[in-house]
C-alpha cells in the first residue's frame, strides 16, 4: 500500500459550505512529498485527456520562472504514468506567458498537444490585454503558493492574482466563466496574504484539518508514516541540529503570532512618522513607558508632516533610508522593541526582524 495518500481528483469533487462549486481548493501539508503536486498533475492531465481542446493554467510569481516550471512539476508523474512523453514550454510575447506542450514519437509519428499556459503574476497587466488567449482555460493551479521566505511575495500580489483571474474568466459567452483554482503548499504560515484575502484568518485554527466556507474548501493533509520516513533518512539525521527537517513539530512551522498586539495601557504614544512600504501607509509610533515602537497599519495620519517611503513605491516621498530615523527604526526592529497592529503589518517588515 502506498504511503502517498492524497487524491486531488476526489478533493476537487467536494462542495463548499453552501453546497455549491468552490472557487478555491486549498491543500496544505506539514510533510513534504504527500503527493499534493503529483496528484494534481495527474488530475490535470486526466482532465485534458477527457476534454480535448480544453486547457489548464499554472501560476508562478515572476517571468524568470517561465520555460521550466511545467517540466519541474510534471516530469516525475509523466515518467511514471506516461513513458515516452515529454513536456516543455514555449515562451510567448517576450516573456509575458508561456504555452505548455506535451509530445511523443518522432517524424511522421510525432504527436504534439498544446495543453496549457504558465501565467506569471507579475504579467497581470499584460495578460489583461490578451485575455481572449486564455478562454480555453478551465483550471488553474498554484503550487507552493506560500513561500518559505516572506520577501518572495510580490508587491500587491493579491491584486495581481485577482486581475489575472478576472482576465481568464472572461469570454465563452458568459460574464464570468467558472475557473476554479487549486492551491497547494507546505504549511509555512497561516498569516499570509491569501488567507487574509479569502477571509480564512480567525476561521482556520492551527489544528484545523478541514474547513468549508463560501467558495472555499481547505484540507490539511496528514501522513504520520511519511513523516517518520523523512526523519529516518541519512540527511535528516545529519541535519537534526538545524531543525529544518522537523516534520513532526508544529503544524504551521512559521506561524508566529509574536509581536502582534494592541497598545493597551502603554501610556501616551508619540507619533514619529508615516511610512509607506509596498504602496501601503503605516503609522510608526513610540511608547516611552513601554520602550516600544508600534507599527500600525490601521490608524494612520497621512497628513502628518514627516512622511517617508521604505522602497521604490511612492517616489514623490523622501527615502527613509537616507534619514536618521531609518537607523532608529532598524534598531527597534532588531532589538525586539517593535510591535505590530496585525499580521499584515508584521509580515511586511518580516525581513527586518
Amino acid at each position: 500500500m502506498s504511503i502517498y495518500n492524497f487524491n486531488m481528483k476526489r478533493f476537487v469533487q467536494e462542495k463548499d459550505v453552501q453546497g455549491l462549486d468552490p472557487a478555491f481548493f486549498i491543500a496544505c501539508s506539514r510533510v513534504r512529498g504527500t503527493g499534493k503536486t503529483y496528484s494534481t498533475v495527474g488530475f490535470l492531465l486526466d482532465f485534458i485527456k477527457k476534454n480535448p481542446g480544453r486547457k489548464f493554467g499554472l501560476f508562478c510569481r515572476t517571468k524568470a520562472m517561465l520555460g521550466g516550471l511545467a517540466e519541474g512539476m510534471f516530469k516525475s508523474y509523466m515518467g511514471d504514468k506516461m513513458p515516452g512523453w515529454n513536456i516543455y514550454e514555449v515562451i510567448k510575447m517576450k516573456g509575458l506567458y508561456s504555452d505548455i506542450y506535451i509530445e511523443t514519437g518522432d517524424g511522421d509519428e510525432k504527436e504534439k498537444l498544446h495543453i496549457g499556459y504558465v501565467l506569471p503574476l507579475n504579467s497581470a497587466s499584460g495578460i489583461k490585454n490578451v485575455s481572449s488567449t486564455f478562454v480555453d482555460i478551465d483550471w488553474m493551479f498554484f503550487d507552493e503558493f506560500l513561500p518559505e521566505f516572506g520577501n518572495e511575495y510580490l508587491s500587491n500580489e493579491i491584486e495581481k492574482f485577482d486581475k489575472i483571474m478576472g482576465s481568464i474568466s472572461r469570454g465563452g459567452g458568459k460574464i464570468s466563466r467558472y475557473v476554479p483554482v487549486i492551491f497547494c503548499s507546505n504549511t509555512v504560515s497561516m498569516f499570509n496574504p491569501y488567507f487574509d484575502a479569502f477571509g480564512l484568518l480567525g476561521k482556520l485554527q492551527e489544528d484545523s484539518k478541514r474547513y468549508k466556507g463560501p467558495g472555499i474548501v481547505f484540507q490539511m493533509i496528514e501522513n504520520v508514516a511519511l513523516a517518520k520516513k523523512h526523519l529516518d533518512t541519512p540527511y535528516a539525521r545529519a541535519m537534526a541540529r538545524v531543525g529544518g527537517n522537523d516534520y513532526t513539530g508544529d503544524v504551521w512551522f512559521k506561524n508566529n503570532n509574536s509581536g502582534i498586539e494592541k497598545p493597551d495601557n502603554w501610556g501616551d504614544g508619540i507619533y514619529k512618522f508615516t511610512l509607506y512600504k509596498d504602496g501601503k501607509a503605516y503609522a510608526v509610533k513610540w511608547y516611552p513607558i513601554m520602550d516600544r515602537c508600534y507599527i500600525d497599519g490601521k490608524n494612520v495620519d497621512k497628513d502628518f508632516r514627516l512622511k517617508f517611503r521604505y522602497d521604490n513605491h511612492n517616489l514623490e516621498l523622501p527615502s527613509l533610508k537616507e534619514h536618521y530615523l531609518y537607523d532608529w527604526l532598524n534598531a527597534r526592529l532588531k532589538r525586539g522593541q517593535a510591535r505590530f497592529s496585525d499580521y499584515v503589518a508584521r509580515s511586511i517588515f518580516y525581513d527586518e526582524i
